[in-house]
């Protein structure tokens, strides 16, 4: 009976231990006018990560961690690696999830030569690049805004972070806002 039981206890153990370590990263990026194929200094990356786990009937999703990055004169950005590991039974933590903004460019990004790719027929030069970005870098586009409403929806978008953790994001933000006629990026 004792080995019965010991044999359990051990086996739950092991099944509700934590997934072993999962370090990702860095994430490098050199971006560009679309245009112009340019570097752009002063692009605001913020990456974000989120804790995933089994709902009843759909996964649980919840804010991990971000970090915010600011382009150098050259558009380089490297994203620090992080430890995705989890001690929660079950959790994974995806990401990141990169979002770029600078005033003047359209939402979202795009990988350098993706508006040729056909995603629906072949998702392989996405998940390429997506791996190039965890490895030697891609090129990022930010598509410059030609009319009001491209300015406009850029400015709808927000990553899904506590304002403390993207500071320079909200002052781009804000600064943006204002060129444009409306209040500030109003905080939560």
């Amino acid at each position: 009976m004792r080995r019965v039981l010991s044999f359990l206890v051990i086996g739950t153990l092991v099944m509700l231990a934590p997934r072993g370590s999962d370090a990702a990263g860095p994430w490098k990026a050199q971006i560009v006018d679309a245009e112009t194929k340019r570097p752009i200094e002063g692009v605001v990356v913020v990456a974000v990560w989120k804790k995933v786990s089994p709902g009843v009937i759909h996964r649980e999703e919840a804010f991990h961690d971000a970090v915010e990055v600011v382009s150098d004169a050259d558009g380089h950005v490297v994203i620090p690696a992080r430890n995705t590991w989890s001690w929660k039974p079950f959790t994974s933590i995806e990401g990141p999830t990169i979002t770029a903004f600078k005033g003047g460019y359209q939402y979202p990004w795009r990988f350098q030569g993706s508006e040729s790719w056909d995603f629906a027929r072949d998702p392989t030069p996405s998940r390429r690049a997506w791996e190039q970005l965890a490895e030697e870098g891609v090129v990022i586009e930010l598509v410059p805004a030609k009319t009001r409403e491209e300015r406009l929806w850029a400015v709808a978008q927000r990553p899904s972070a506590p304002d403390e953790l993207i500071p320079r994001w909200l002052e781009a933000m804000s600064q943006e806002r204002v060129r444009l006629g409306l209040g500030p990026w109003p905080t939560r």
